[in-house]
């Protein structure tokens, strides 16, 4: 109740003037009993007179004052003579509001709203909270790049969004030549297709576990990886299962570094991670949470080229991912090689292509070309990398090659 309300009935008690003659006057509601109808008499007395006025003001008076006031006075408490209302107890705030609604139907005159009142609302509202704890929503971790995950070793990522480019065929037999010149090698197969354990001679439908339960982290790395018939070579394989990682990883914290913290918590766990000398990441073509995973840990970037128009085109598309993952994910991601991929230099295409990677990209071109070849083509089916199908053969010469060119550039 407001204060302007508390005037306007103090008003209607104290000021109401004498009815006309044949009017009925009735008894406020407050006394308690049904409404009195007091008949008047006589025509309407126009003069004044002032001692009926008073001895029937006063007859009102006594008739409405002590009870009228009484309720009133209900919700009023007086403070230094000044009316401090109970309706800004929150306690009384609800039968104030019925209240105040049956006052609306008989006054002519709307009452104002409380503004006292929403103030107080609005701290009950706050006080819940400390005063120095802001409302805001629940807290996100923030994504922080993780350290180096493996101390003393390359990590390398083949990629290109085209596919059909050769990125598998070349993890495969880059991580072959590398293990077969003396170095410790993991590859990774981040491709939901698992080709790059087929090509090593493992057969998907036996496998238990593979990179889906790493990235999840319901196993360890230790538990996932899998040897091969290559010394010093050991895959960590995919299966169809890493197809669901990429909807699972959404709704998790730090989505993008899940493959680099896996890596570095087997360092913790006391596995001998850092005794591999590289990390080849395969991926696959397209440039998802997986792919995206596999950049924020890595050092370095092999892109596999065919000498193609669309090959071409999609190459600076990638040069301005690499741009973006480098600002906002992984500044430790300094290189990339651009190696070109099933070549046939008898084609003009091709010559002409190769000139125009040359011209603009000189400074990434591997010096190693990967020719156009059918053994190369047929070793997967084999379940073996071209060092084993054709060990002596001119492929694992230009493999060896490469292997010493990525080598060199540690």
């Amino acid at each position: 109740m407001s204060i302007k309300r508390f005037l306007e009935r103090l008003s209607a008690i104290f000021q109401k003037k004498s009815p006309a003659a044949g009017e009925a006057v009735v008894c406020p509601e407050s006394v308690g009993a049904d409404p009195c109808v007091c008949p008047t008499d006589g025509p309407p007395d126009n003069t004044t007179d002032v001692s009926r006025e008073t001895s029937e003001n006063a007859d009102l008076k006594e008739l409405a004052a002590p009870k009228a006031l009484e309720e009133l006075f209900d919700d009023v408490v007086t403070d230094d003579g000044m009316p401090v209302f109970s309706e800004m107890q929150p306690d009384a705030a609800a039968e104030d509001s019925e209240c105040n609604s049956g006052d609306a139907e008989e006054s002519s005159t709307a009452a104002e709203p409380d503004e006292d009142s929403g103030a107080d609302d609005i701290d009950t509202l706050t006080s819940s909270y400390p005063a120095d704890t802001p409302v805001t929503s629940a807290p996100v971790d923030e994504a922080v790049p993780p350290s180096e995950p493996v101390a003393g070793c390359r990590i390398l990522v083949v990629i290109n969004q085209k596919g059909g480019v050769g990125k598998t065929t070349t993890a495969i037999n880059l991580s072959a030549a590398l293990a077969a010149s003396g170095k410790r090698v993991l590859l990774v197969d981040a491709d939901p297709q698992g080709n790059a354990g087929s090509g090593l001679g493992i057969d998907r439908n036996k496998l238990g576990c593979c990179l889906y339960d790493l990235l999840i982290g319901t196993l360890p790395l230790a538990e996932v990886l899998v040897e091969t018939m290559i010394p010093g070579l050991d895959v960590v394989p995919a299966t169809v299962n890493l197809a669901g990682a990429e909807v699972e990883l959404v709704t998790i914290d730090n989505r993008e570094y899940r493959l680099g913290a896996a890596l570095k918590d087997t360092v913790r766990d006391g596995f001998e991670t850092h005794s591999y000398d590289f990390i080849i990441i395969d991926c696959p073509p397209s440039l998802g949470l997986l792919t995206i995973n596999a950049l924020a840990v890595a050092g370095e970037v092999i892109i596999p080229v065919q000498c193609e128009f669309f090959a071409l085109e999609g190459l600076s598309q990638l040069y301005s991912t690499l741009d973006l993952v480098r600002k906002e994910l992984n500044p430790r991601l300094t290189r990339q090689h651009i190696l070109i991929n099933m070549y046939d230099g008898r084609i003009k295409l091709h010559q002409q292509v190769r000139a125009e990677i040359e011209k603009f990209f000189h400074a990434d071109l591997l010096r190693t070309e990967i020719p156009r070849s059918v053994r190369l083509s047929e070793a997967p089916s084999f379940g073996q990398p071209i060092m084993e199908y054709d060990k002596n053969g001119w492929l694992s010469d230009i493999y060896r090659r490469l292997a010493e060119e990525v080598v060199d550039f540690e």
